[in-house]
Protein backbone atom coordinates (compact mmCIF):
# COMPACT_ATOMS: atom_id res chain seq x y z
CA UNK A 1 0.00 0.00 0.00
CA UNK A 2 1.18 3.50 -1.18
CA UNK A 3 1.80 6.11 1.50
CA UNK A 4 -1.24 7.86 -0.48
CA UNK A 5 -3.28 4.86 -0.31
CA UNK A 6 -2.63 4.87 3.37
CA UNK A 7 -3.67 8.89 3.56
CA UNK A 8 -6.57 7.99 1.91
CA UNK A 9 -7.80 5.30 4.15
CA UNK A 10 -6.77 7.11 7.49
CA UNK A 11 -9.26 10.19 6.10
CA UNK A 12 -11.71 7.88 4.70
CA UNK A 13 -11.84 6.00 8.57
CA UNK A 14 -10.68 9.05 10.67
CA UNK A 15 -14.01 9.32 13.12
CA UNK A 16 -14.00 5.86 13.17
CA UNK A 17 -10.19 5.10 13.85
CA UNK A 18 -10.41 8.42 16.67
CA UNK A 19 -13.30 6.95 18.74
CA UNK A 20 -11.48 3.78 18.66
CA UNK A 21 -8.62 5.39 20.37
CA UNK A 22 -10.51 7.78 22.70
CA UNK A 23 -12.67 5.10 23.49
CA UNK A 24 -9.33 2.51 24.67
CA UNK A 25 -7.83 5.62 26.43
CA UNK A 26 -10.69 6.10 28.42
CA UNK A 27 -10.88 2.40 29.27
CA UNK A 28 -7.12 2.14 30.39
CA UNK A 29 -7.37 5.70 32.16
CA UNK A 30 -11.22 5.76 34.03
CA UNK A 31 -9.97 8.82 36.05
CA UNK A 32 -10.05 11.22 32.39
CA UNK A 33 -13.82 10.16 32.93
CA UNK A 34 -14.36 11.83 36.31
CA UNK A 35 -11.52 14.67 35.35
CA UNK A 36 -12.81 16.01 32.49
CA UNK A 37 -16.40 14.76 31.83
CA UNK A 38 -18.03 14.31 28.63
CA UNK A 39 -17.00 17.39 27.14
CA UNK A 40 -13.61 16.13 28.04
CA UNK A 41 -14.06 13.54 25.91
CA UNK A 42 -15.15 15.42 23.12
CA UNK A 43 -12.28 17.76 22.70
CA UNK A 44 -9.93 14.59 22.85
CA UNK A 45 -11.94 13.21 20.25
CA UNK A 46 -11.55 16.08 18.11
CA UNK A 47 -8.01 16.83 19.10
CA UNK A 48 -7.84 13.15 17.95
CA UNK A 49 -8.90 13.25 14.32
CA UNK A 50 -6.68 16.79 14.29
CA UNK A 51 -3.54 14.28 15.08
CA UNK A 52 -4.73 11.81 12.55
CA UNK A 53 -5.17 14.29 9.53
CA UNK A 54 -1.79 15.52 10.69
CA UNK A 55 -0.40 11.55 10.11
CA UNK A 56 -2.36 11.69 6.79
CA UNK A 57 -0.16 14.54 5.62
CA UNK A 58 2.88 13.73 6.50
CA UNK A 59 2.31 10.30 4.83
CA UNK A 60 1.91 12.44 1.34
CA UNK A 61 4.85 14.43 1.99
CA UNK A 62 6.93 11.28 2.53
CA UNK A 63 7.54 12.36 6.55
CA UNK A 64 5.96 9.67 8.78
Amino acid sequence: MSPQDLADLIRDEMLGLAGIVVERQFREQPELKTRYGGQGRAKCLQDTAYHLQYLAAALEAGRP
